[in-house]
């Protein structure tokens, strides 16, 4: 079946691969080993297979790995560094810096793979060589697009996929305004933004005037809001938050957005991040300077329309 790995119809190699690592026999370790050095004359796609196929018999070892890396073949040296992963994540320092020396390699596909396999390594010399290609390859799309693609994987590890989608100075913007948010606001709009059951402010999940353009939400937070809110009526009146800086009106209104309606939200014929500036907070501040009387609902849907117009 060995033979068949090197067969120039891929179904045969593929379906030998396949067969080879289900059976697990490690018997034929020692020609897998002979096949993916070269020996026999086998060809670049027959040691790809034999070196794939000893990794899915955990038997690749670092004598196999280090012959793959000087081989001839690009394709061969790639995955020989995507297969050395298992020894990487242990930070080998003696492979790392193997594979740093391969940084220059003039296929892209190399360079690639570098960045995808060292690219979460928390070792200095890792760092120091994924540093070093994306240095010298600052205007290669390809390359930058891996690295952002590997910084978005890490942060949505750490912040969840929905809070990953943005980035830094906005998720600095949200979390913020979550602190403000649970240690203030959710006295009356309760912690998951459904209001109380005493009915003391309206519920902000689902709001119509929360899901809407985000100069409606910044001016309620700024001026406060009274009268009847979709037709209810509440016991109190929201005050006015205007004391607070900009940046302060804008993390909580950008928390509130982000958590009780979503990443974005349809304005007009677009969609508008659930992110606001405290530039959009100071615009409103400006516009709106000799308020001193909280807004009504009416009042806000009668200026958006004109603004709109």
């Amino acid at each position: 079946m060995l033979t068949y790995l090197d067969h120039p119809n891929g179904w045969w190699r593929d379906n030998a691969q396949k067969q080879i690592i289900i059976l697990d026999d490690k018997s034929v370790v020692p020609a897998l080993k002979a096949m993916a050095s070269g020996k026999n004359g086998t060809s670049a796609l027959g040691r790809l297979h034999a070196l794939w196929t000893l990794e899915g018999l955990n038997a690749i070892d670092k004598p196999t790995i280090y012959a793959a890396l000087k081989d001839t073949d690009p394709q061969i040296r790639k995955a020989a560094i995507w297969i050395s992963e298992i020894f990487l994540k242990q930070n080998d320092q003696t492979l790392i810096a193997t594979i740093g020396k391969m940084a220059n390699d003039e296929n892209y596909d190399i360079k690639t793979q570098i960045l995808l396999s060292l690219g979460t390594n928390k070792s200095a010399l890792a760092k120091q060589i994924v540093q070093d290609i994306l240095t010298q390859n600052a205007h290669n799309q390809m390359i930058m697009s891996v690295k952002k693609s590997i910084d978005k994987n890490e942060d949505a590890k750490i912040y969840g996929i929905k809070l990953a989608g943005f980035s830094p100075p906005e998720r600095k913007l949200i979390l913020a305004g979550g602190e403000i948010y649970k240690s203030l606001c959710s006295a009356c709009h309760g912690a998951d933004g459904k209001g109380l059951p005493t009915n003391a402010a309206p519920a902000l999940r689902g709001a119509k005037h929360i899901n809407a353009d985000k100069d409606i939400a910044i001016r309620i937070l700024m001026n406060g809001l009274k009268g009847p809110i979709e037709g209810k009526t509440y016991p109190s009146v929201m005050l006015a938050m205007n004391d607070n800086s900009d940046e302060w009106v804008a993390s909580v209104v950008s928390y509130i957005r982000y958590e009780f309606v979503g990443t974005s939200m349809r304005v007009g014929k677009g969609r508008q991040s659930a992110v606001v500036q405290a530039s959009d907070v100071k615009k409103i501040r400006e516009q709106h300077a000799g308020k001193t009387e909280p807004w009504t609902i009416e009042e806000l849907e009668q200026l958006s329309a004109v603004i709109n117009q």
